[in-house]
């Protein structure tokens, strides 16, 4: 039996494709307005969506996996992305 899929197409994602989606999946959760307020005012790290959409969106890797166009509600413009190095 075979597990490695590294180059291979799974449900029609490329491997890059099913990098991000499982990224996305680990940090995925319901909350409530009042508890991110909350939150927000008392814990130091970025809610949730923060940490996959922002993180993501500062990608070049995420925009070519997926073929985001510009106007996308993922769209983040090159000059507005995170530039860590």
């Amino acid at each position: 039996m075979r597990f490695f899929y590294a180059n291979q197409s799974i449900d029609g994602f490329t491997p890059a494709q099913r990098f991000f989606i499982s990224y996305g999946t680990i940090w995925r959760n319901n909350s409530r307005d009042k508890y991110l307020e909350r939150r927000i005012k008392s814990n130091e790290h970025s809610p949730s969506e923060a940490r996959v959409n922002r993180a993501l969106g500062s990608m070049p890797h995420f925009y070519e996996a997926f073929d985001i166009p510009e106007g996308s509600k993922m769209y983040i413009a090159p000059e507005e992305r995170a530039a860590i190095w």
